[in-house]
């Protein structure tokens, strides 16, 4: 009998600077810089407006450019390590896109691998204007490397990307003028030959080119941006508020 294996899906920080699109395209605004060595991020995870836990994620470039990995790290409110993952990605320039191909990642010493064929959108997708959506279709499979035969989740997937439009967005770590995307996805599974609808928004600092917001479409559950060091540039919340839930400050920032 297969294992029916029940992820989180771990969204990563996006990338989407404002430079140079119109008031209803992004087209244009794209910071291939963001994915460098000493690029850290801290978001903070809540629930129906309560904090659960934190995400520290940072990034290191592959021998075989343009990869690189994205490396995640859960910590529960006490500063105890929860859950790592290390997603493998494509800087495509030529397409103003960041492609995914694969997670892996641990709990609880269990390790499991998440698979996208072809490789999907994971960032960005440049040419979505309020008008256009931008469609894209991959196959999903999960599984623990240690029993690759064994398939927990297989789904084919099909992704609409649309840009909402610029806003004003406040979170721990200050104001900041973003582009908002929404994303709607149809999940059809294989196995089960069942389908699900998710819808998710997701907002980006339109100058440093990061992931200031991420929410279901209830938004009773945020990813929410309270610290970044960004290619010399820093965010911060202050001290305290970081200091609430044994996040360490980064050194010399700015608190708002």
């Amino acid at each position: 009998m297969k294992t029916r294996l029940i992820a989180t899906i771990i969204c990563s920080p996006l990338l989407l600077t404002a430079c140079g699109g119109s008031e209803n395209s992004t087209t244009g605004c794209f910071n291939p810089a963001l994915y460098q060595a000493g690029n850290t991020f801290t978001y903070i995870n809540y629930r129906d407006n309560a904090p659960y836990d934190v995400i520290e994620v940072s990034y290191k470039p592959l021998a075989d450019a343009p990869q690189v990995e994205e490396h995640g790290v859960y910590k529960d409110l006490q500063g105890k390590t929860e859950q790592q993952y290390v997603k493998t990605l494509t800087v495509d320039k030529a397409h103003q896109q960041i492609l995914q191909h694969s997670n892996r990642f641990s709990k609880d010493k269990v390790e499991f691998l998440i698979e996208y064929t072809p490789a999907q959108p994971d960032v960005l997708e440049a040419n979505a204007t309020t008008a256009t959506p931008v469609t894209t279709d991959y196959e999903m499979r999960a599984y623990m490397p240690s029993d690759p035969d064994n398939t927990a989740t297989h789904t084919e997937e099909h992704k609409v990307t649309t840009f909402i439009g610029y806003e004003q967005l406040t979170t721990p770590a200050g104001t900041f003028s973003t582009c908002h995307f929404t994303d709607t996805i149809r999940r059809h599974d294989i196995d089960s030959d069942t389908t699900s609808v998710t819808t998710s928004h997701r907002w980006y600092d339109d100058k440093l080119g990061m992931q200031v917001q991420l929410a279901n479409e209830q938004q009773t559950r945020k990813r929410v941006l309270v610290q970044a060091q960004v290619n010399g540039d820093t965010v911060s919340a202050p001290d305290a508020r970081l200091q609430q839930v044994h996040i360490k400050p980064i050194n010399n920032s700015n608190g708002v």
